[in-house]
């Protein structure tokens, strides 16, 4: 990896930024572990108007936070009826919103609770601590309870993306990963340029990847994989963990980003029209948390094994006419 003088979301000196900053490549906030150098006010732009929007509650971002670990309180309703409930993954209990209906008659309150185990309990403690009953007396109103088994309800949530902040995202993640490999040569180059114009447009801005050039990368990037210190990895979005994958489609660059398994742009990656290498070869994959030189030496390794399949083609094609009729 090589030290950048230069933001790698504006290009500019960190001092026309407003300083040097740390910015995770890869969410932070969905566990990422690199950071490049970035000016204080694209940090805090793009963690305001791009991840922080990504990530707010009720998005597919902030669900898939929770996935991995964050174990917040959820929104969503419950079996056919509807009910406003909050759960979390991984805790079996659920919440409800409005457990507690009152009904008076004259000088007399009748409370119903509607909830799970726990908070039923913890709701009837909170109601009788003013009331004067005894251990007994709140035993008693325990035992009465009534138990209704939910194992075949459901929970459903309404859940949203904003497709072209995912674009922005993608390019975000690209041109930090790329600026902590490449440093300079790469954030001053024409590519970045052509990133940048993305990254700070609010539209579908650029061209995205189109059915048949997903085909072409399934063969770019069909048995295209290394083995490296920290096990199995491929050019293929992960089952899990993150990381960005730069391949040449024609004379075309195609970018796919994971988050924690998440494709975030869901296979429709911006797709831009400058392919050549930038001081390293392409395609180029950088997979987050693995230690510095792996990082590097998985862009040579890929290489090397996109080589060995074009050539491994060349030679069946050649094989094909020779065949006899």
């Amino acid at each position: 990896m090589k030290p950048n003088s230069n933001c790698p979301y504006c290009a500019r000196p960190f001092g026309d930024g407003g300083g040097s900053t740390k910015d995770h490549v890869f969410v932070g906030a969905l566990g990422g572990h690199f950071t490049v150098s970035a000016c204080r006010d694209c940090n805090s732009r793009i963690g305001s108007d791009i991840e922080g929007k990504l990530l707010k509650t009720g998005s597919a971002l902030h669900l898939l936070r929770q996935l991995n670990g964050a174990r917040q309180w959820l929104r969503g309703k419950f079996g056919a009826d509807e009910v406003e409930i909050e759960h979390r993954f991984g805790d079996p209990g659920i919440r409800f919103v409005r457990p507690v209906t009152t009904k008076r008659d004259k000088d007399k309150v009748e409370y119903q609770i509607t909830a799970g185990l726990d908070q039923a309990k913890e709701l009837l403690e909170q109601i009788t601590v003013g009331l004067g009953l005894d251990d007994d007396e709140v035993n008693g109103i325990w035992a009465s309870r009534k138990v209704q088994s939910v194992g075949d309800q459901f929970i459903q949530m309404d859940v949203s993306y904003d497709l072209i902040l995912a674009r922005r995202l993608a390019v975000k993640v690209a041109l930090g990963a790329c600026g902590l490999v490449y440093g300079d040569n790469f954030i001053v180059s024409s590519l970045a340029d052509e990133m940048r114009t993305i990254l700070w447009n609010n539209e579908m801005a650029g061209e995205s990847c189109s059915n048949e050039i997903l085909v072409v990368m399934e063969q770019y990037l069909s048995g295209l994989s290394i083995f490296d210190e920290i096990g199995f990895s491929t050019l293929r979005p992960s089952a899990e963990g993150s990381q960005v994958s730069l391949v040449p489609v024609g004379r075309q660059l195609a970018v796919f980003v994971t988050l924690c398994g998440w494709d975030v742009t869901f296979g429709n990656g911006p797709l831009f029209s400058t392919a050549q290498p930038v001081a390293g070869q392409f395609p180029v994959l950088i997979l987050d948390g693995t230690p510095v030189p792996t990082v590097r030496d998985v862009t040579a390794d890929v290489g090397s094994a996109l080589q060995r399949l074009q050539q491994s083609e060349i030679l069946d094609e050649e094989d094909d006419d020779l065949a006899p009729e």
